[in-house]
């Protein structure tokens, strides 16, 4: 059996997303991907023999969540971020809830920088110190008409201690109890409270100003839970 689902979360869903904590509600429209969503979205549904519940448990080890942020002028810097945990849970093949948890302690560099990430993980940016996880709380999956594997996840990211809501697509698929997740998309990092050197904000930095968005790419892994379906 195949079928297209979504995930989440950054989760991220990243946080995601999929930086992304514990926090208040946002008012601010929800952040969205470049990609647009097609029309006639409908309610993700699990097909399944069974007609209980299905849950889904991230395998950490085997997902990945990247993040790439630039100045306005130079090369971008790259890196990867781990998730803690993750789930996803169908009742009688219709989501119910899903959340992820990423560890904000593990920023690494691609290229190896300790001091980007020191000031990736300081009050300037993510201040790990205080805010050592993000959180993505999934609060609906829904499929596009026209493809059996993208669909539209919309979830709360916290990320700094505020939570606002993100959408975005991404393709998901389920074979034999294995469900994998790829989707990409960008944040508004100033929504979250991240000013620092940001030239909408601080006109006068000029060329030296650092780019507001921050692209995350995940690449999720889930398990069955150890109940299955039932």
């Amino acid at each position: 059996m195949q079928k297209g689902l979504i995930f989440g979360g950054i989760t991220l869903i990243i946080i995601i997303v999929i930086a992304v904590v514990t926090g208040g509600s946002g008012t601010e429209a929800p952040v969205e991907a470049d990609v647009d969503a097609a029309p006639g979205e409908t309610p993700v549904v699990l097909e399944t023999e069974g007609v209980g519940t299905a849950a889904y448990v991230l395998d950490a080890d085997a997902s990945t969540l990247a993040w790439q942020a630039a100045k306005v002028i130079g090369s971008p810097h790259a890196g990867t971020t781990d998730f803690s945990s993750g789930d996803l849970t169908f009742e009688k093949g219709v989501f119910q809830e899903g959340s992820f948890i990423i560890d904000l302690t593990t920023i690494e560099s691609d290229e190896g920088l300790d001091s980007l990430v020191d000031h990736l993980k300081n009050e300037d940016f993510f201040d790990v110190e205080n805010f050592p996880i993000s959180t993505i709380e999934v609060t609906s999956m829904d499929a596009l008409e026209d493809s059996d594997m993208m669909y539209t996840l919309t979830g709360d990211l916290t990320i700094l201690g505020e939570t606002h809501e993100v959408t975005f697509p991404a393709e998901v698929i389920v074979t034999d109890g294995i469900m994998t997740a790829h989707a990409e998309f960008e944040i508004d990092r100033t929504v979250w409270g991240m000013t620092f050197s940001s030239g909408s904000i601080f006109k006068q930095l000029g060329d030296a100003a650092i780019k507001d968005d921050i692209a995350y790419t995940l690449d999720l892994v889930f398990e069955a839970a150890p109940e299955g379906i039932k």
